[in-house]
């Protein structure tokens, strides 16, 4: 290492650096203490604001350029010695992988966020789907039945259209949603 180049040791530097900060980031998110901690602070110090951002600044995360840095220290420097301190090929091979380091991990933080859903059940969505019922709907009451919604088999309150009874064990047809009841008809 003594006979390397000024370049050289720069290069390793960004390597060394950017891969420690990742690592260390890297762990901390897996263990779920990334940006969210507890903070003790008076009410008119707490700042709420819109967090979504534009798509450019997506991709220049705290990982992202970690993670630039990184690559881009380790190709040049890789470069670098296997060309004979080639400045005009290194410093091209590292921006190039890089880049390529923070395109992978916007890439990969899109496709985990996609990965989320609410969990929020649209009773909507039960309309025209067909069930039996759980808990004999009573004429002029209601009743309980079972059908699938969201790809999820779910019971839930009803009442039949026409107010009469529907016993258990009848099939029915969700024709309408009124509020958190779903209104059925016998098939």
């Amino acid at each position: 290492m003594a006979d390397w180049s000024l370049l050289e040791k720069f290069f390793l530097t960004c390597g060394a650096v950017g891969g420690l900060l990742f690592l260390i980031r890297l762990g901390l998110l897996v263990m779920g203490i990334d940006h969210h901690g507890d903070v003790d602070v008076n009410g008119g110090d707490v700042h709420d604001g819109v967090h979504d951002t534009d798509a450019g600044f997506k991709i220049l995360t705290i990982q992202g350029v970690t993670a630039f840095f990184m690559m881009f220290g380790w190709v040049a420097l890789a470069v670098a010695r296997s060309t004979g301190s080639s400045f005009l090929l290194a410093v091209p091979a590292g921006f190039a992988a890089g880049a390529f380091a923070i395109y992978i991990m916007a890439w990969a933080m899109s496709a985990m966020v996609k990965m989320q859903s609410s969990g929020n059940l649209d009773l909507k969505k039960a309309v025209g789907q067909e069930g039996h019922v759980y808990l004999t709907i009573q004429k002029g009451g209601s009743g309980v039945v079972t059908v699938e919604v969201q790809n999820h088999l779910r019971e839930i309150d009803a009442v039949a259209s026409d107010q009469g009874e529907i016993k258990t064990g009848e099939r029915v047809r969700v024709v309408a949603v009124e509020g958190a009841v779903l209104v059925v008809d016998r098939v």
